[in-house]
């Protein structure tokens, strides 16, 4: 959540999901798979702030369980070629998972509860009227909904 002294606008919701490789047993299954087989293979960590647990690992905590992490790294897209091929497991915004070029790789829900967020737009008060400002935000919007975008400016 950005600071209270700057408005606020939500632009999108997103959810995480679980991806494996196509291959994966869980994507030959190709349906939700149970805590302890999501938790049976090996995990890749996106760390994107050196910040703690991550969302994952606090939901798992609060059941009482954790998972086995392998390998972390700063980058969902550098991690999903890597999924190819192996039995790693990662936990990924949804919207990432998106495209064809994504093909070789398998989404499921997760077997718990993660809490969704959002990516807001702030702006400071005193940019509240100016109309460039309210262009580019619902630029922005638009973008994040994967709306059509007009190519006009303000």
């Amino acid at each position: 959540q950005p600071p209270h002294e700057l408005m606020n606008r939500e632009i999108l919701r997103e959810r995480f999901v679980g991806v494996v490789g196509g291959d994966h047993p869980i994507a030959r299954r190709g349906r939700k798979p149970t805590i302890d087989r999501y938790l049976a293979y090996p995990h890749v960590r996106v760390a994107l702030q050196n910040t703690g647990a991550s969302p994952v690992d606090m939901a798992l905590a609060a059941l009482g369980r954790t998972r086995t992490v392998v390998f972390s790294s700063g980058s969902f897209f550098g991690n999903f070629r890597m999924l190819a091929g192996s039995d790693l497991i990662m936990t990924a915004p949804e919207r990432l998972t998106r495209g064809s070029e994504m093909a070789h790789i398998f989404t499921f829900e997760l077997p718990f509860t993660i809490a969704d967020y959002g990516f807001y737009f702030a702006t400071h008060p005193r940019s509240a009227a100016d109309p460039g400002v309210a262009w580019l935000s619902d630029l922005v919007a638009r973008i994040a909904a994967d709306k059509p975008v007009s190519q006009g400016r303000p």
